[in-house]
């Protein structure tokens, strides 16, 4: 199944343009004209044991040193791999 991401109504993504190593690559809020390979997140787990994000199938965790916490970043090579807690929008 694929999910859609959004803050603030904004689309949260992986933007297509980006450079071609292997370093984590940024997430990004994109526009609302984004490309659905942007914007499609794999989820695999459940609540209780928490849940794996992907991105153009690539895990997606907090950002390690020399990055801030408050920033994620899929990870092309993994390391660190982010499990997750989610819950739906009540709006």
């Amino acid at each position: 199944m694929v999910w859609v991401i959004l803050n603030l109504d904004r689309y949260v993504g992986r933007p297509l343009a980006e450079d071609k190593s292997l370093k984590p690559k940024p997430i990004r809020i994109l526009s609302l004209d984004a490309r659905p390979d942007e914007i499609a997140w794999e989820l695999e787990g459940d609540s209780i044991e928490g849940y794996t994000a992907k991105i153009r199938g690539a895990p997606v965790a907090p950002g390690f040193r020399p990055y801030p916490d408050d920033k994620v970043f899929a990870r092309l090579v993994e390391q660190g791999v982010g499990i997750w807690s989610l819950s739906p929008s009540m709006d």
